[in-house]
């Protein structure tokens, strides 16, 4: 085998070696608001780095029943610490992962 092809083969192995270290997440996660009356304010972050690193999104004046959106793999979310008053404040960040093909349902709570 030639120095080249050895290469390749090598960069070959690496590259999968990179690309399958990635969780093998695909489902997806529907965020719904169901505990409370009206939340003031909610932020979201999408992606498998979340809260760190990732999309944020923001809804605002939530009604019970709502959907605050659909995402995939990975998301993590805070609301106000007191859900109708906009000036309580953000809890924590609180995450949701779907590991597996299908989807799921989760509760802003």
């Amino acid at each position: 085998m030639s120095k080249f092809q050895n290469n390749v083969v090598l960069f070959s192995a690496l590259l999968l070696s990179v690309v399958g270290a990635r969780p093998a997440l695909a489902g997806t996660i529907t965020l719904t608001s169901g505990t409370w009356d009206r939340i003031c304010k909610v932020e979201t972050m999408e992606g498998l780095n979340a809260p760190t690193n990732g999309t944020l999104g923001s809804s605002s004046n939530v009604s019970s029943g709502a959907t605050v959106g659909r995402y995939t793999d990975k998301v993590c979310y805070r609301r106000d610490n007191s859900p109708p008053d906009c000036s309580s404040g953000l809890t924590n960040w609180r995450c949701y992962i779907n590991l597996n093909s299908g989807s799921s349902s989760e509760d802003v709570r």
